[in-house]
């Protein structure tokens, strides 16, 4: 019996690379580690910072959602002007005028058909059966935004005629709007100064998944609003300690929500575990809220196989997501030997490839702050229970991502916006050395979103 394959492939498959730069991955994800264990330990022999306020701007939700919304629009509007290749393997080039243009994701065509039949999503083995949450989102979006946006001639402006794209567009600038808003709120409550939160939140706005994924009907928008609300819902299990009924209803609602983007798994996993830490209780309050979280999902299940006679999840029938694991393990030890060390090269390769920028500017963080004897200890029980929240999700999206057997580098985007808190909090640290300090590093991480944002603006790529 030949052995499964260990890796599987999506639509945006990475080509293979050579031993050599797997093993360059590997050594510079080990000396980055390395080097930020060791400034953890030196950090400790600085003085104490003085008092970081968590509130030292008070933004209106409304402020905030405003201020989150224009720049996600600017920004997506800014990254049409990016070159546009004239042919691409897994998108299709779409010009709107002679400097502006947006690539259509080979995903997307059935993503604006369910749009726009979404019954279809009943019918036996369909590939987007599992997801039941978008698909309702995205036809109400179609039958109740879309005829307006037609009747303004808003389609034949961005060079389509399907009335359901610019609908399923619109479900991608608000997921995006509302990942820079969390993280803007997050990001007030660790005490970031201002001109370090814009750059930051300007980062999350212009990277390499937003760029091909802002003007494509597709999901993966939701791989930056996942981490985020992971990081508030754990956060919110430090602080409010949840009775048993809170606990349950929050279980429900990442169920919930896992039937429009099934990387909500993060949020469960990491607020199970955050529970577990409480002993006995904790034990009951975290199976109470995996088995909250499993309703819904089991619910849809059931409501599939009644009305279709079976339930198909495109995940595990095509891509094997998870379940490689037990495969690699029936055809032997050295099959999962492979297996597991593979897909654990692929991981480092991919976590170092996507989050390498923000690794980077952690470590400068770091070491700037060792230089100037600023402690990085959490000031206070918000700011711990915020760190914790980004700790347990990086651990959480890496072990995600590693256990999902893909090479696709878009994925590993589940821990990027976790990096990006907490270079925020380093960044907060810093205001307690005095207004020049702050300033300082603001400048610096101005001028570092802006090198990146302009890469990427003249980049001709990624369009997966």
């Amino acid at each position: 019996m030949n052995p499964p394959a260990p890796v599987a492939t999506k639509s945006d498959h990475t080509p293979p690379r050579d031993h050599s730069e797997l093993v360059h991955a590997v050594q510079v994800a080990l000396t980055g580690a390395l080097a930020l264990f060791g400034l953890w330990v030196l950090e400790g022999t600085g003085p104490l910072p003085n008092h970081v306020s968590p509130l030292r701007r008070r933004w209106r939700l409304g402020r905030r959602a405003l201020a989150s919304t224009a720049g996600v629009v600017l920004a997506a509007h800014l990254l049409l002007l990016s070159p546009m290749p004239s042919y691409l393997p897994y998108s299709q080039p779409i010009r709107i005028n002679r400097v502006m243009a947006y690539a259509v994701n080979c995903d997307s065509p059935l993503f604006m058909r369910l749009a726009n039949f979404p019954r279809e999503i009943l019918t036996p083995m369909h590939p987007r059966q599992s997801r039941p949450g978008y698909v309702a989102a995205s036809a109400l979006a179609t039958s109740t935004v879309g005829p307006a946006m037609s009747a303004l001639g808003l389609d034949r402006a961005y060079g389509q005629t399907d009335r359901a794209y610019l609908p399923l567009v619109l479900i991608n600038l608000l997921v995006a709007a509302a990942s820079v808003a969390m993280l803007g709120w997050l990001l007030a409550r660790l005490g970031t100064p201002l001109p370090a939160a814009i750059a930051l939140s300007g980062l999350l706005a212009v990277n390499d998944l937003t760029k091909p994924f802002y003007w494509t009907p597709h999901q993966q928008m939701f791989s930056l609003f996942v981490p985020l609300a992971t990081i508030l819902v754990v956060r919110w299990m430090l602080r409010s300690r949840p009775s048993w009924l809170a606990v349950s209803l929050a279980g429900l609602g990442v169920g919930v929500a896992s039937l429009f983007y099934g990387s909500f798994i993060i949020t469960a996993g990491a607020g199970a575990l955050v529970l577990l830490a409480r002993r006995w209780r904790g034990v009951l309050l975290g199976g109470l809220f995996l088995a909250a979280s499993v309703v819904p999902p089991v619910a849809w299940m059931m409501i599939c196989k009644k009305l279709v006679g079976s339930y198909y999840s495109h995940e595990l029938g095509a891509y094997h997501e998870f379940i490689w694991l037990p495969e690699a393990a029936r055809a032997g030890w050295h099959a999962l030997a492979v297996a597991v060390s593979t897909m654990s090269i692929v991981t480092i390769r991919e976590l170092v490839e996507v989050c390498g920028p923000m690794l980077s500017i952690i470590l400068g963080l770091g070491i700037l702050a060792l230089f100037l004897r600023v402690r990085l200890a959490a000031g206070n029980a918000e700011q711990r229970a915020i760190l914790i929240g980004a700790a347990v999700t990086i651990v959480v999206g890496i072990f995600f991502t590693w256990g999902i057997g893909i090479i696709a580098s878009r994925l590993m985007f589940h821990i990027f916006p976790a990096l990006i808190v907490v270079a925020g909090w380093m960044a907060a640290r810093f205001s307690g050395r005095g207004r020049r300090a702050e300033w300082v590093v603001g400048i610096a991480l101005s001028a570092t979103t802006l090198a990146l944002v302009v890469a990427e603006l003249l980049a001709h790529g990624p369009y997966d």
